[in-house]
């Protein structure tokens, strides 16, 4: 219980210093306390190996996502926020940042990808929309024709971001030890009780 309330408190405050370190000019604040948030979350974490390779997954996948979206017109970045193109890094430290709470608090979101998909098409269209209103990023135009195509997006990374989180699950133990016999996908045992 400690672990999901820390983890919670942590991924919305990371979201908050990235956010607005980023309408104010400081748009390297964010990655900063995302990197110590990580570091804090890894070394209490079982699938050491597992979380580190969903992290740089989700760091990818995100640059990828947000740069097409840049590139479509959905939204832009003011100056201000403007660090790194055509996505900026502090978006990336966003998705590092919720992935590596996705275990803790979306995991009964897991195997849901319907429900998945809702949840993160309503909640990345929320939290852009939340982010243009803090001044990290401008959608321009038709602000519902941009949030809707946040949304798409967002109703395909978040069943994406779990599956990715199925598919490291037990990579630790199968590093350590090989014979064990243990699928790398297999969710360990504190997990399903949780």
């Amino acid at each position: 219980m400690k672990r999901k309330l820390f983890t919670f408190i942590g991924f919305n405050a990371c979201w908050l210093v990235c956010v607005i370190g980023a309408a104010q000019g400081v748009p390297w604040a964010g990655p900063i306390v995302v990197l110590v948030f990580c570091a804090c979350v890894l070394s209490m974490s079982d699938e050491f190996t597992g979380d580190t390779v969903l992290l740089a997954g989700a760091a990818v996948f995100g640059y990828l996502a947000d740069s097409v979206l840049v590139g479509l017109g959905a939204f832009t970045f003011p100056p201000t926020a403007a660090w790194g193109r055509p996505s900026a890094v502090w978006m990336v430290a966003l998705w590092v940042n919720l992935a590596v709470c996705t275990p803790v608090i979306f995991g009964p979101l897991r195997g849901r990808y319907v429900i998945a998909a809702l949840f993160g098409a309503v909640g990345g269209a929320v939290s852009y929309a939340a982010g243009m209103r803090l001044g990290a990023i401008v959608i321009e135009g038709q602000r519902f024709v941009g949030l809707a195509m946040i949304g798409v997006a967002w109703a395909v990374s978040m069943p994406a971001l779990l599956w990715g989180v199925e598919r490291t699950r037990g990579l630790t133990r199968a590093l350590i030890d090989p014979a064990s016999g243990s699928s790398p996908h297999e969710t360990p045992a504190e997990e399903r009780a949780a």
